[in-house]
């Protein structure tokens, strides 16, 4: 996984995620990462147009 991110940080690439969220409710996204930093990833959420 923390390939994936990496390379998507450096090529400025979008990615699709799909993640089990509150209350077991399935959530997809679909972020822009912005930065890495040791476990911690920030990233640009297109449907909430925010960073999160």
């Amino acid at each position: 996984m923390n390939g994936v991110l990496r390379r998507a940080l450096q090529e400025k690439q979008k990615l699709e995620l799909i993640y089990m969220a509150d209350q077991g409710k399935i959530s997809q996204r679909v972020i822009r990462v912005v930065s890495i930093q040791e476990e911690t990833v920030l990233a640009y959420c297109t449907s909430r147009k925010e960073i999160r």
